[in-house]
């Protein structure tokens, strides 16, 4: 129903939120740890949490090696959650869709047109 539907926006929202504040602090830690400019401290946070490890801007402390695998370990998960949360939101209206075309029959004067999601 709708209400599922604002809660599933809801979550998905927050999960963005949530991964965006931890892309700032990413970045912002790269900064104050190894004295990154911005665009390089950036870019480590990226490659990071999208796990692909490109290749590091400069050679890192020990701490910022710290910081990265803590980075890391918290960073998968949130992407993860970011990413399932957007799904469920994406599937609850394609659902909610359907389901409101289906128990909603079109008038005769739009019997031409298919209904969405018929494809499914």
């Amino acid at each position: 129903d709708r209400h599922a539907l604002a809660q599933a926006g809801r979550r998905a929202g927050l999960a963005a939120l949530g991964l965006l504040g931890l892309t700032l602090a990413g970045t912002l830690g790269y900064m104050g740890i190894e004295g990154m400019r911005f665009l390089d401290a950036l870019y480590m946070t990226v490659i990071t949490l999208t796990t692909v490890g490109y290749r590091e801007v400069q050679p890192l402390s020990d701490a910022g090696l710290w910081y990265t695998m803590a980075l890391l370990a918290v960073g998968v998960g949130m992407v993860f959650y970011t990413v399932v949360q957007a799904g469920a939101f994406l599937m609850e209206g394609r659902l909610l869709a359907l389901a409101t075309t289906a128990l909603l029959p079109l008038p005769e004067s739009f019997s031409h047109v298919s209904p969405p999601f018929t494809d499914l």
